[in-house]
């Protein structure tokens, strides 16, 4: 499991900083800013797993990848919804 968190150019009920758990089978995310969650599958062939599995690529690169797809899958609406409260479980351990 990776965590990650970035903030973005935009702003909503204040800066939109995006928060991602990173795992071999999935990608969920939490923005606050909007109080919105969700979560990304990956499959066997995802260019993510892929990187996640291949020891010769940096932690950095999967945070990257991670991150554009979350932002491609969000903005685009092609997500699993979390309620508010699962995010909160899940992201404030």
């Amino acid at each position: 499991m990776i965590k990650h968190s970035f903030k973005t150019d935009r702003i909503y009920n204040f800066q939109q900083e995006i928060t991602l758990i990173i795992e071999r089978d999935k990608i969920t995310f939490n923005d606050p800013s909007r109080n919105i969650a969700g979560i990304i599958d990956l499959d066997e062939n995802d260019i993510i797993v892929k990187a996640i599995d291949n020891s010769d690529i940096s932690n950095d690169m999967v945070k990257s990848l991670s991150k554009t797809r979350t932002m491609h899958c969000y903005d685009n609406g092609k997500h699993k919804w979390l309620s508010p409260y699962e995010a909160t479980k899940l992201f404030d351990q």
